[in-house]
């Protein structure tokens, strides 16, 4: 033994069952052998009693450590939050039943907890019930139900790994009320307003903005969903020349969703005659790749040309929303639209865009006439 670590340890004597005592300022060290490395923690007191309760609270946390760590290594040492959320991360990307766009929602909401939460880099052991409480309810107001509620799963989610290791009693974050979401959906705009909103993207002055333009129209004249819409290749255009007016086909050609993009079955949706220019500046660009979209969403485009008309709040589903609603009042086939949607059948279609808009309503009631011809009910020989 050095000179250097005898002189370590005169300055300590044994002070009872894993203590140590400073011999100088006779504050008490937590002592314990661990995987054959010498573990010493001040306890940062000089009473003998509540060193004894120090020491027997950290023998617990080490017991609870090495039970956890037989379950997850991540708690072979204090796991911090941060280090469960990368755990949590490389089990949803290694999963093979989630979609694509699933995944990358769960690591948008990993990202925005990272962003808000001020115990991000704090053992997780040390993450109060309360504290949750206040971060849920300041995030609650920042952000829209759905997204606020797939916030609050990943985040519980994390919080489960720690307590199916041991290191918690209980997740700290079921202590979090989820956010009420209104199922029930508005009118979607009328032409008027739409033709608006495009004006107004368009006429932001930001290049980003004159493209989501393009990209909301897009969504309105397909129906497709932004997380469809962003994964389409060119290649699933299959474009077809101007039609004549009595070709049957009186469309541009039909986009082609795959099953890997809807993990289900696989579906056309036709172009119409307002989607062919769009998609065709799209194919030109030469700056573009693969992909057919410029952009993968318009979130915030969105809301600046929002707040400037003062309409109520659109998102990109919206659109899917107008396309359906506008196939209805046009007389198509609910099956047809339903296919075009993705639907396996009408029955969603009727639930959520079955009704149509009061304008169209009042034009439909129009039609119905109740008074009768003078020559209802009277036979040939002029007998009623």
């Amino acid at each position: 033994m050095n000179a250097e670590n005898t002189k370590s340890t005169r300055q300590f004597k044994p002070a009872g069952r894993y203590l140590l005592q400073h011999t100088r300022s006779k504050t008490f060290y937590f002592f314990k052998w661990t995987k054959g490395a010498p573990l010493r923690k001040s306890l940062q007191t000089s009473n003998r009693e509540q060193a004894e309760l120090l020491r027997d609270r950290h023998l617990k946390e080490l017991a609870t450590r090495e039970r956890a760590a037989a379950v997850d290594p991540v708690f072979a040492t204090a796991a911090t939050f941060s280090e469960l959320a990368a755990t949590y991360l490389k089990k949803v990307n290694e999963s093979r039943e989630l979609k694509p766009s699933s995944k990358q929602f769960i690591v948008e909401c990993v990202k925005t907890i990272e962003r808000t939460l001020p115990s991000w880099r704090r053992k997780v052991s040390d993450i109060t019930p309360l504290e949750c409480v206040d971060w849920g309810d300041k995030l609650r107001t920042r952000y829209a139900g759905p997204r606020f509620n797939g916030i609050l799963s990943a985040f519980r989610k994390i919080l489960d790994r720690a307590v199916l290791a041991g290191v918690l009693t209980e997740n700290p974050g079921r202590h979090i009320q989820r956010a009420a979401v209104n199922t029930k959906r508005g009118e979607p705009p009328s032409a008027e307003l739409f033709a608006r909103l495009i004006d107004t993207l368009g006429h932001q002055g930001w290049g980003r903005n004159v493209r989501a333009a393009k990209v909301v129209q897009f969504l309105a004249y397909t129906g497709l969903r932004i997380n469809e819409a962003r994964q389409l290749l060119k290649t699933d255009l299959h474009l077809r020349e101007p039609f004549a007016e009595n070709d049957p086909d009186q469309t541009y050609g039909r986009i082609v969703v795959r099953a890997e993009i809807t993990k289900r079955d696989a579906h056309d949706v036709p172009i119409f005659k307002e989607c062919r220019p769009i998609i065709d500046q799209w194919l030109h660009d030469p700056t573009r790749g693969r992909h057919l979209m410029p952009v993968r969403e318009c979130y915030r485009a969105l809301r600046s040309a929002r707040e400037k008309l003062g309409i109520p709040k659109l998102s990109h589903h919206d659109f899917r929303h107008l396309f359906a609603t506008r196939c209805v009042e046009c007389g198509v086939d609910r099956g047809v639209v339903a296919k075009w949607l993705g639907h396996r059948n009408a029955i969603l279609l009727n639930k959520v865009y079955g009704h149509v808009r009061d304008a169209h309503k009042l034009s439909e009631a129009r039609k119905v006439n109740f008074s009768m011809p003078s020559n209802v009910g009277v036979d040939a020989g002029g007998r009623k």
